[in-house]
């Protein structure tokens, strides 16, 4: 958790004998005499914490974001999810644990409270999404039982809708006889008022249990329109995209300022209302740096990096590259993510994510100052180093062997302790950067 100074007061007025102070959505009106008192009251609301989750410099700080499909985490599992600053349970969390197919919400807060059990300071996220109005939630039943607040185009009662096949893992035994199961879903309809209110109550209900600290935001990846709205009327889809707007202003103003909320494909819009955002398939060194000043959500506090390193986990080096990059543009509150897909089933659900690598042990220790930039003969060199004593490298120290696609770029980490992540050959000995 930090500090931030909110920065939304305003309207501040002076009413006869009485003072009135509007502060974003509080507003108190007091007598003349009592002004001390209401410099104490609102010296309180903006000096109020901003939920972020847990940080520190001392490791690379990473989460988890998955789901177990069949059932419970396991103790091992649970261990590893403890021991993150935040995780996220998927959308299919428990999906064919009873009651099946249907309660995601219920089955998440239980899943949250069992981390927190072991360490409560570990935030806990629910996954929510913009498009489907999948059944798998109580919110998806409540549509399918109600479709008049679903999304019709592009005309009423032409109901846009979606088939999705989920299959078991292989070798997971059959689920009453079947290892494949089909699901339909409704969409949703943001410029319908119940709707929005549905959707925005799933996500604080969870919250009002004291296990959920927020939600991931899927769906409106890059803006908030969305492609389930392509058979709509253009006055339809501008409805639908204020709707959401609306929908995602009204639950930060409800959460207030001591829960999370991240967008995935942020847009600096979307990073208006929420206070952090995804990078699904990771980013270039620059598309990281670029967040370290950015500024998220109504309480203009410091931006969540929720980044994703795609692909990390298909080869060690891919992930000895990802890492590299990352330590060069890496600021508070900024996470690392490894893990292939977003679900499993049984003792081996999600072991990508839960893997722990020897680098996420490591000592790092605070920056010194932001990475240095330089050009070389052979293009842009990085280099960085940590109060540890940690160095990183990322550029053509070599000569390329390869003009078009080089197969010997540095992207070097010599840590502190001596072990070195990634091919020392291709990277300066560390004492001269």
């Amino acid at each position: 958790t930090t500090t931030t100074t909110v920065t939304t007061l305003n309207n501040n007025k002076l009413n006869n004998n009485n003072i009135i102070i509007e502060l974003g959505f509080w507003s108190i009106s007091i007598m003349s005499r009592q002004v001390l008192l209401a410099c104490v009251f609102l010296a309180t609301l903006l000096t109020q914490s901003c939920s972020l989750p847990p940080w520190s410099w001392d490791t690379i700080q990473t989460y988890v974001h998955c789901a177990n499909r069949t059932g419970e985490w396991n103790e091992e599992a649970l261990q590893v999810l403890a021991s993150q600053p935040f995780v996220v349970f998927e959308k299919m969390h428990k999906v064919w644990a009873p009651p099946v197919n249907t309660s995601a919400e219920d089955k998440i807060v239980e899943s949250c409270k069992l981390v927190k059990s072991i360490n409560p300071k570990t935030d806990c996220y629910m996954y929510v999404e913009s498009d489907w109005a999948r059944t798998w939630y109580s919110l998806g039943q409540w549509f399918s039982n109600n479709p008049e607040h679903a999304l019709q185009c592009p005309h009423n009662g032409s109901f846009v809708n979606t088939t999705d096949v989920e299959v078991l893992d292989k070798g997971y035994p059959p689920i009453n006889g079947s290892t494949k199961f089909t699901y339909n879903f409704l969409a949703y309809d943001f410029s319908d008022s119940d709707a929005r209110e549905r959707w925005i109550e799933r996500i604080t209900n969870a919250t009002k249990s004291g296990f959920v600290n927020g939600a991931f935001i899927d769906g409106n990846r890059g803006g908030f329109g969305s492609g389930i709205i392509g058979s709509c009327s253009k006055d339809k889809q501008a409805a639908w995209a204020k709707g959401l707007n609306e929908t995602i202003y009204t639950l930060a103003t409800r959460l207030g300022p001591n829960m999370t909320t991240i967008s995935n494909y942020p847009t600096d819009d979307a990073l208006k209302l929420c206070t952090g955002g995804m990078m699904e398939r990771g980013g270039s060194i620059e598309s990281i740096m670029q967040w370290q000043n950015k500024r998220c959500g109504l309480w203009n506090g410091p931006c969540l990096l929720d980044y994703h390193a795609q692909y990390a986990d298909r080869s060690i080096a891919s992930f000895k590259s990802d890492i590299a990059n990352w330590l060069i543009g890496v600021y508070k509150y900024a996470y690392f993510g490894v893990g292939g897909g977003w679900g499993g089933d049984g003792v081996g659900a999600c072991s990508s994510w839960l893997h722990r690598y020897p680098e996420y042990s490591k000592a790092l220790g605070e920056p010194n100052g932001i990475a240095n930039v330089t050009n070389s003969s052979y293009g842009l060199v990085y280099t960085r180093s940590f109060a540890s004593g940690t160095k990183v490298f990322v550029g053509q120290y070599l000569k390329p062997d390869n003009p078009q696609r080089p197969q010997n770029k540095g992207e070097c980490i010599f840590w502190s302790d001596g072990y070195v992540t990634g091919n020392s050959s291709q990277c300066p000995p560390p004492h001269t950067f």
